[in-house]
């Protein structure tokens, strides 16, 4: 076997903890000795980490108001010049009803407004006074698909029910 090499001792050797204490007085007897108080840099420490409930209640007023603001923001944006247009469904609740009338009447609601129709058949609404942009879809009455597609990728909703 190997009996012909000397044990080492390993260079890992476990390091036990001198007692923290000073001189030989005991955890008990230091404590008293404190009479409870704790240093400094632990006090700043637990500060630093520590808020009030004021300034907790103040920092998620503040979040919330950000988040309202920046949704706000978003939704104000939405149509204008450097964002994509309202995309509206007009869906007619019955085959008896002709949707082309409520278009025709948001055609004509500004006289200011350039209105354009792609090959698709989606009516695009770009008003200067208001500073908005519409595209407008009428999706087949008889295709409840095309309907569906429509209003999952659609802003707005506009329903009919009476011709």
């Amino acid at each position: 076997m190997a009996l012909s090499q000397p044990h080492r001792a390993s260079a890992l050797k476990q390091q036990n903890k001198k007692h923290g204490t000073l001189g030989h007085r005991s955890k008990g007897s230091i404590t008293k000795a404190n009479r409870g108080r704790v240093t400094v840099k632990t006090l700043s420490k637990k500060n630093k980490f520590e808020i009030s409930r004021e300034q907790r209640k103040n920092k998620s007023k503040q979040i919330r108001a950000a988040k309202k603001d920046e949704a706000a923001l978003r939704k104000r944006s939405l149509g204008s010049h450097s964002n994509p247009p309202f995309l509206v469904c007009v869906v007619p609740l019955s085959p008896n009803i002709n949707p082309r009338p409520v278009v025709a009447a948001l055609e004509k609601c500004d006289e200011a407004a350039t209105v354009a129709a792609s090959p698709q058949g989606i009516i695009h609404i770009s008003s200067p006074r208001f500073k908005q942009r519409f595209s407008l879809v009428i999706p087949p009455v008889n295709d409840l698909y095309a309907i569906l597609d429509a209003a999952k990728v659609r802003t707005q909703v506009a329903d009919e029910v009476h011709a």
